[in-house]
């Protein structure tokens, strides 16, 4: 879909010449950016060098007499090469002779050469060529004066020979076409279709009646050959010789190297060939043209299969795959045969087919074949004119003719710049031509955007609207044909007219309105006279359309060589006239078509306001030069202050794509490595060198604040509208906005038409907003794009138009289908903010995608799963109140869609009420039959079938039933069972059998109230409070209950305190006071003895102490001796058991021996217990800290290695994983475990089987040396400091006792080493909680994903408040 446009031309200056002096070879010097220049006069040989600044030097004179041979040498010009590596021109001329001519710029106007002739071949110079590395050089000559007999040389740049080879009439025998039946060219390819011809041929001369002489005469396909009418038809009837034109040079020799150097080939006439075209005919000795194949050392490859009419002409193809050459068939006897060709050779001598060059074959000659460096564009060259084409899906395309009447001498590619091209004219001007390689599309805005391309193809001008054909070229939907070779075209806003641009006329076509064909006819042709231009010679560059009709015209005069604008009607009468005064390198519309927008050498785009005052502005001007450019003006309204009112602004903003990939707004850099874009009615798009389509919203692209695009480094993570995949290679060739497409364009041709989401979506968006729903859901469902985005989008919106959103889907098609799917495809997630999230707002930020749940998410999400809160059931409830509450003609015409409103409610659907429903329709037993049968279709059958026993329907049970698989002999007794029934048994039983107990138990109460049965129901579905609502007005029975509830609440619940107060209410006082016993609730339990047995109170007391000292509530058990044993003594012990010495002291009562007996030995056990656990404290930190340490510094140092220990420690979970004495001890831990040894065991012996998991599994990560030791560590630092905060009540409790009792050296002690411990923790905490990132780094072993555990909070260190001064010292 690609057009060549005329993007700039430029002729070199003055070049100083004397008369007779001419120009004889130019070529591009990259290095210098400047071109060489060779001439010849009469006296001299002169190298100049033109710089870019435009200055002229002249680099060496070299005499004529010194190279020539004798008076008579008429020597002519083989190669001209600058070396720019070595400084040096290499000239290599007819008469042998070799010059070298070394140069060195002394300044910008001196230069220093010597020139010398470093060799002469005696035979002459036929050809020579330098390959494209420069490397090599591969020289064609004589073997002798006096033979015809040729060789090849191949020199290095310094002359070496590397090697010489001989042309022999044996090489030919190296030719690799394969040789079938009697010998010649039996299996090889002559174009498509070819054999089918010769069958039908002969099919017909034989079936025509004539003579056998009559059928010789006629029946000639190849040349003065006769027809074998009893030849196999399926082999060829001739084969080539490779018989010469009348118009090949004899002593014309190519030389062509392919783009890597490695291989080269040459072109020369092998003369006195034997060789015959026909089966029966002799053999002859002719001339043919031969292409010998050379690889990089020298080695003959292969040679060509005869070809005939074949000429001189040659070019390998820089890509490598193919070898150019002409055939001209001007004797071929149909004139439909008749055409000159551009044939292709494979590296291997092989045909690989043609194309017709369309030029006449009588009368042009092709003087130069030449690709340019990216082997996209073929120039052709005659005496006065240049063909460039390019190739797609096997077709090639004639993209533009460039007319030099004063003649071509030859023409160059430059080496980099790909369109860029020299051609040195006969009149001894040099001319720069600079194309680039673009699309011509129609409008883009609405209601016209049909995504018109235009591509020229010659004479024709091909019209595809790919919304309505999708077909690539060569195939096209309509066109336009043209007298003359077309060089531009182009389409008007309306699509009803185009305009084609020759070299000497415009042509404009209009659409034929009559039908709906979209066909074009030629309503007028313009001359170039009738133009309004400066000379006849001026050049017609590029045609636009704008304002509908008007006509662009973009000419560049032949005197100064700058660009004006011609305008005209479409009748071809002069609208206006422009001067620029400046080159003009791009013209086109603006992309509204209101406007004529141009784009200058310095980069600057300029529009036109007005076409009757000429009123030009300038919008900005790019950074660089831009090889394509949009401009779009852009209003935007905001609310004046200061005039209180509305005003509009407007921007004036042109986006442009430079030939390096940089795209521009204005003058700011949006993102690099664009490949190509195009901007639609609301975006801007474009494709990148990472094969990515990416987007622009036009609303928000704001000048002011433009940043550069951040780089994509990961498609795969982001969930992003705004980009997405293409083929690699792509580029964009149209879009249409109505249509939400885009086309691209693979490498090799064909057209891919995408519809991108981000596009899509906003149609979707608009629609919605615009209360389309209908024409919303068909495309929804066209693109696969998820209903739930017609409520997301705006619930409110949704919801207030829930009626008219029934009335237009639901009315839409048969039964309400798309009401049913939208339903039906409902998800219980916000589609507007995940799947399909705008993007209109997010500036320079892409989306990521969120991680996936994991199974543990998705559990308990399912798990505790809230139907209140559903988006999915809010949308069906408000669907079926939209059917139901409207009108009975409503609700009647869409009973399915109300159905599959209540099926597809989460979790299970409110089966319930869609039943109800079918239930209701008795009258009309067919539809409900149809409604039950789509409700089966939509639910599990066989929870319908419980649903429905659920509303007590049998009949309607027994329909679901029979559509589902179940057992007629499993449903059928039970179902007649339950029919006779009384109602409320039946509703137990069924209750019953759906487990559903609590309705059972009502319905149960209902029939036969508190009986054996109901008694036994109650207990075995632990139904107690149901019971006791239900008999709250019977209170005999009511206490019946209680009494069992009690029972259940003591023995099953162990909720003793409860059971307690039952029994109480129920005044069973011993049950009461046992159940107080076992819950420990001592003082209930005391005061129930003392008032109504008080001789068994010792006997509970003695009981609770002995259960409460188990437990270590000495605090308790000193109350039950001091308020009920009256046993002071043993209160005082417990008292300061618990630390609670005040209150043992107080009760001492200033006796001292009792202070002594019972409070101090108390205080010596604590003291004893607590200084071993502050030790311990002290011992496990710093074993912690330096285990911490070490562990990493190993990471740090071989983290492999480290990770390699599987060493596994069953370690303690509440205190650490470093062994020491002390944490193996049993006693100073009892009072802050709850256990002793003992009982721990027992503990551990009642854990469940998931407990002794989750254990091992806390085990495994204090696993030492693996990545979960510094996490335990870390932890279990956690674990000392919440235990050393629980303990400072304690800890200051019996310091303070200590001093009391003048043990001042014991407080000393104990409290020196609990601040040593505070201490330690205040200076090391942080050191300890700084663990790092990648050591919180996890794996998931479901997904392999790598995560991060959440960092551990830095725990606050205890303070130990008020300390005692009296200690300090």
């Amino acid at each position: 879909m690609k057009n060549l446009f005329n993007f700039h031309n430029a002729k070199l200056p003055d070049l100083g010449l004397v008369p007779g002096e001419n120009v004889i070879s130019s070529q591009y010097d990259v290095i210098n950016d400047s071109i060489s220049i060779l001439t010849r006069s009469d006296e001299d040989l002169t190298i100049r060098q033109f710089k870019k600044t435009g200055q002229l030097l002249v680099v060496e004179s070299i005499p004529i007499s010194n190279v020539l041979l004798d008076e008579t040498d008429n020597f002519t010009l083989v190669s001209f090469k600058n070396q720019e590596i070595f400084n040096k021109y290499t000239t290599i001329l007819s008469n042998g002779n070799i010059l070298e001519t070394y140069y060195t710029v002394i300044d910008d106007s001196v230069v220093e050469s010597n020139t010398s002739i470093v060799g002469s071949i005696d035979t002459g110079i036929l050809s020579a060529c330098w390959s494209p590395d420069e490397e090599q050089l591969s020289l064609i000559t004589k073997i002798s004066n006096e033979s015809e007999q040729l060789k090849m040389i191949l020199f290095t740049p310094d002359f070496d020979i590397l090697s010489e080879y001989t042309f022999e009439l044996d090489d030919l025998k190296k030719s690799k076409n394969v040789n079938v039946g009697w010998g010649n060219k039996t299996t090889q390819f002559r174009g498509k279709g070819k054999r089918q011809q010769e069958r039908e041929l002969l099919d017909s001369l034989q079936n025509s009646g004539l003579s056998s002489d009559a059928l010789k005469a006629v029946g000639g396909v190849g040349l003065n050959g006769d027809v074998d009418l009893l030849k196999d038809p399926t082999m060829p009837y001739m084969v080539d010789k490779g018989l010469l034109t009348d118009f090949d040079n004899y002593m014309s020799v190519e030389v062509s190297w392919r783009g890597d150097s490695e291989f080269f080939v040459v072109n020369t006439i092998e003369k006195d060939v034997l060789c015959k075209s026909f089966q029966d005919e002799e053999e002859t000795l002719v001339d043919r043209r031969v292409l010998r194949v050379f690889n990089r050392q020298g080695a003959l490859e292969a040679v060509s299969e005869p070809v005939d009419f074949m000429e001189g002409s040659l070019c390998w193809r820089p890509s490598g795959n193919l070898i150019c050459g002409i055939q001209r068939k001007s004797q071929m006897q149909l004139e439909e045969d008749k055409t000159l060709d551009l044939i292709f050779f494979e590296k291997n001598g092989l045909r690989h087919g043609e194309f017709n060059t369309r030029l006449d074959v009588n009368s042009e000659i092709i003087k130069q074949l030449s690709f340019n460096s990216t082997s996209e564009v073929l120039a052709i060259v005659s005496d006065d004119k240049i063909y460039l084409w390019t190739t797609k899906n096997y077709h090639w395309f004639l993209k533009q003719e460039i007319s030099i009447p004063e003649g071509i001498k030859n023409l160059q590619w430059h080496q980099e710049k790909e369109y860029q091209m020299m051609i040195l004219t006969n009149d001894n001007n040099i001319l720069i031509k600079q194309y680039i390689i673009d699309n011509i599309t129609g409008p883009i805005c609405k209601p016209n955007d049909i995504a018109s391309s235009l591509v020229i193809d010659g004479q024709i001008g091909n019209i595809t609207p790919l919304t309505k054909a999708n077909v690539p070229p060569p195939i096209y939907y309509r066109d336009i044909f043209l007298d003359e070779n077309c060089n531009g075209i182009a389409i008007s806003e309306k699509n009803d007219l185009i305009v084609g641009l020759t070299n000497e006329k415009l042509y404009v076509a209009s659409l034929d309105n009559s039908n709906n064909k979209f066909n074009f006819d030629i309503t007028a042709e313009i001359e170039k006279s009738q133009l309004d231009l400066d000379s006849s010679n001026d050049l017609l560059r590029q045609v636009c359309f704008a304002k509908d009709d008007v006509i662009g015209i973009l000419v560049d005069s032949d005197v100064d060589g700058l660009s004006y604008l011609v305008f005209i009607d479409k009748n071809g009468l002069p609208v206006c006239r422009l001067e620029t005064y400046e080159k003009i390198v791009m013209f086109k519309p603006s992309f509204d078509f209101q406007k004529f927008t141009w784009e200058t050498i310095r980069g600057s785009v300029k529009v036109l306001n007005d076409l009757d005052t000429l009123e030009v502005t300038e919008v900005t001007t790019f950074p660089a030069l831009c090889n394509n450019f949009v401009y779009r003006e852009k209003s935007s309204t905001y609310f004046d202050e200061y005039s209180d009112e509305n005003k509009t602004e407007t921007q004036y903003l042109a986006v442009g794509i430079t030939g390096n990939g940089k795209l521009f707004l204005n003058d700011k850099l949006i993102t690099n490595a664009v490949t190509s874009f195009l901007m639609s009615e609301d975006l801007v798009m474009f494709t990148t060198a990472q094969n990515l389509l990416q987007f622009l919203h036009w609303e928000t692209l704001e000048y002011n604040t433009m940043e550069q695009l951040p780089v994509i480094e990961n498609l795969e993570l982001l969930n992003d509208e705004r980009c997405r995949a293409i083929e690699r290679g792509s580029l964009l060739v149209n879009c249409s906005t109505e249509s939400s497409l885009v086309v691209l364009q693979a490498p090799r041709g064909n057209l891919e038409t995408i519809y991108p989401r981000i596009m899509v979506l906003r149609q979707v968006r608009s629609l919605i907003k615009d209360l389309k729903y209908l024409q919303a859901i068909e495309i929804c469902r066209v693109h696969r794009v998820q209903l739930d985005i017609l409520y997301d989008l705006d619930p409110e919106l949704f919801e207030k138009n829930v009626l008219l959103f029934v009335k237009q889907v639901g009315n839409s098609v048969k039964n309400g289908e798309y009401l049913d799917l939208f339903l039906s495809a409902l998800l219980d997630e916000d589609t507007n903010n995940t799947k399909y999230k705008e993007t209109l707002n997010e500036k320079h930020v892409w989306i990521e995608k969120e991680k996936p749940k994991t199974e543990m998410q998705l559990y308990i999400e399912t798990k505790f799963y809230d139907a209140s809160k559903s988006k999915v059931n809010k949308v069906c409830k408000l669907i079926i109140e939209a059917l139901s509450n409207n009108g009975a003609d409503l609700k009647e015409t869409h009973l399915q869609n109300i159905i599959t409103a209540y099926a597809v409610q989460k979790p299970e659907g409110d089966l319930s009420n869609a039943l109800k429903l079918i239930s209701n329709l008795k009258a009309d037993e067919e539809k409900q039959d149809d409604l039950l049968t789509y409700l089966c279709f939509l639910s599990d059958v066989n929870l319908l079938y419980k649903t429905s026993l659920s509303i007590y329907d049998l009949k309607i049970s027994l329909q679901v039933a029979q559509k589902s698989q179940m057992d007629p002999r499993e449903y059928l007794p039970f179902l007649t069972k339950l029919n006779d029934m009384d109602s409320n048994l039946k509703k137990f039983t069924i209750d019953d059998y759906l487990k559903d107990y609590e309705s059972a138990l009502k319905h149960l109460y209902s029939y036969e109230k508190v009986t054996e049965r109901f008694i036994t129901y109650m207990k075995q579905n632990q139904l107690y409070k149901l019971a006791l609502r239900l008999t709250r007005r019977e209170k005999s029975d009511q206490f019946k209950i209680y009494e069992f509830y009690a029972s259940y609440l003591s023995n099953s619940l162990q909720n003793y305190n409860e059971a307690g107060l039952i029994y109480e209410l129920l005044e069973d006082f011993d049950l009461a006071k046992s159940c107080y016993i076992s819950g420990k609730q001592w003082s209930k339990a005391l005061q129930l003895t003392r008032l109504h047995t008080p001789e068994t109170l010792e006997e509970v007391a003695d009981e609770l102490i002995s259960s409460l000292d188990y437990d270590h509530d000495y605090a308790s058990i000193a109350e039950i001796y001091l308020e009920f044993l009256n046993d002071k003594d043993n209160a005082i012990k417990n008292f300061a058991k618990c630390y609670k010495f005040n209150i043992a002291m107080i009760h001492c009562a200033g006796d001292k021996e009792k202070i002594v007996n019972l409070v101090d030995p108390v205080m010596s056990e604590n003291y004893g217990t607590l200084t071993e656990l502050v030790s311990d404290f002290n011992k496990q930190l710093n074993s912690q800290l330096n285990r911490l340490r070490e562990l990493r510094l190993k990471k740090e140092q071989d983290p492999f290695a480290f990770y390699d220990n599987d060493i596994l420690v069953d370690q303690r979970d509440d205190i650490s994983i470093v062994a020491s004495e002390t944490s193996t001890k049993e006693s100073f831990f009892t009072r802050y475990t709850g256990k002793t040894s003992g009982t721990a065991k027992t503990g551990v012996s009642r854990k469940t089987l998931k407990n002794k998991r989750r254990e091992e599994r806390k085990k495994a990560k204090g696993k030492k040396g693996t990545i979960y030791e510094e996490e335990y560590l870390i932890q279990s630092v956690g674990r000392l400091v919440d235990r050393l905060k629980t303990t400072m009540p304690d800890l200051k409790s019996l310091i303070e006792m200590l001093i009391r009792r003048e043990r001042l050296e014991q407080a000393q002690l104990l409290q020196r080493n609990l601040l040593d411990v505070l201490e330690f923790l205040k200076t090391n905490v942080k050191e300890i909680y700084s663990i790092k990132e990648i050591d919180r780094q996890r794996v998931n072993e479901e997904t392999g994903e790598i995560y991060l555990i959440d960092e551990i909070p830095v725990p606050k260190v205890p303070e130990f408040e008020n300390k005692f001064e009296l200690l300090d010292y």
